[in-house]
């Protein structure tokens, strides 16, 4: 019976190391389990804050997104306003050059007009310069006439009257 006593002794004491084995596992175990625990509930937080951090950046990128596409609409309606604005400026440049050859035109025919008048009357004028010098030699050659009749009649009349004077 001692044997059995032992024997009974001795299980139950490998029944209380191996408890004891078992609970020391088990708490090695409950604290690796901790461990992950803490470890998963810090990554979950450093999770959580990148995706926080994510989900911030995200907002603040859609807002300037969103300011682009302000400005890009803004800048568009300029655009177009230019583009109105440049094709009015083009219209009335356009109307005053055709106004402006229009007058240039007219200033040419006017001038034409006025070149042709003046060669005309440059023409007559000439043409009575020319007549007028032809009565002047005439008149000149008449003159000379007259005065050669006029020293003859006067050479005559000196004769008479030296004849009937002697």
């Amino acid at each position: 019976m001692k044997q059995v006593l032992k024997e009974y002794e001795k299980t139950i004491s490998d029944l209380i190391a191996e408890k004891e084995s078992d609970k020391t596992k088990m708490e090695a175990d409950v604290a690796n389990a901790v461990s992950e625990k803490t470890q998963a509930v810090e990554d979950l937080h450093n999770v959580e804050a990148a995706f926080a951090d994510v989900h911030r950046k995200y907002e603040r990128t859609k807002q300037v997104v969103e300011g682009f596409k302000k400005n890009e609409e803004q800048l568009k309606n300029y655009v177009e306003e230019y583009k109105d604005k440049l094709k009015k400026q083009d219209q009335k440049y356009n109307l005053l050059k055709a106004h402006a050859e229009e007058k240039l035109e007219e200033a040419n025919r006017e001038i034409d007009k006025i070149a042709r008048s003046q060669d005309s009357e440059k023409a007559k004028l000439t043409a009575m310069l020319q007549k007028t010098e032809m009565k002047v030699r005439n008149m000149e050659r008449t003159l000379a006439q007259k005065m050669k009749e006029n020293e003859e009649l006067t050479n005559i009349c000196d004769d008479l009257i030296a004849k009937v004077g002697m």
